[in-house]
């Protein structure tokens, strides 16, 4: 999160965006792969600038304002980032 050890050196790995509030670090242990037989194909055909233009359209209090508020807790129940 911001203004945690490690946070500016990891946030400039990625391109500048607005209302960043994590980055999730984690350390696997193992992989699989499965045949993929029925795995259909995709194409990238674009990123999406929605996510950003929400962001950037309001202050830091009010994007604070609406994670504490529409982000407390994940859609499964279990508490946010703080």
């Amino acid at each position: 999160m911001p203004g945690e050890p490690g946070w500016d050196e990891l946030v400039a790995l990625f391109e500048p965006r607005g209302a960043v509030r994590s980055i999730i670090v984690a350390d696997i242990d193992r992989t699989s792969t499965s045949c993929g037989f029925a795995v259909p194909y995709m194409d990238f055909v674009s990123e999406r600038d929605t996510l950003a233009d929400w962001g950037e359209a309001r202050t830091d209090d009010e994007i604070a304002q609406y994670w504490a508020t529409k982000n407390a807790v994940s859609i499964d129940g279990l508490p946010a980032l703080s």
